[in-house]
């Protein structure tokens, strides 16, 4: 048997580095983050109304805490209200104070309203449009 012998070659490929300076690079010291508390006590709540009580049987405060404060991962739900013989088409943004900050479809502006004019909510994000509060259910 033949044993191998060495043969001084060079090398076939040469492959030239470039020298680079050391790139600085700047990591993240701080994170300010929602605590998941606080995000599971107000869903907690939302879903204790709601599987307590068919969004029909809501009274009308509790309908509109509902549709304000909707969990992330849903949309808005598209609804019309009657204030005094106007009609506003768009969605609910928040309920405070008895206070409905309302925002409309067409333009976009907000407006707020008393929860004592509210004549009726139609939601009409469901296909078929539902009357859920009238004067009478308040």
């Amino acid at each position: 048997m033949k044993t191998h012998q060495a043969v001084p070659n060079s090398p076939l490929l040469y492959i030239v580095q470039p020298k680079l300076e050391q790139a600085v690079t700047y990591m993240q010291e701080t994170f300010i983050g929602h605590t998941k508390k606080a995000k599971k006590l107000t869903e907690r709540e939302l879903r204790k109304t709601f599987e307590t009580k068919d969004f029909q049987e809501m009274t009308l405060g509790e309908k509109l805490n509902f549709l304000a404060n909707l969990p992330a991962h849903l949309s808005k739900i598209k609804c019309n209200l009657i204030v005094d013989n106007k009609n506003y088409e768009g969605y609910i943004v928040e309920y405070k104070d008895k206070q409905v900050i309302f925002q409309t479809a067409k333009d976009n502006k907000r407006v707020t309203i008393p929860l004592e004019k509210i004549v009726s909510l139609t939601l009409i994000g469901l296909g078929e449009e539902q009357t859920l509060v009238n004067k009478e259910e308040k």
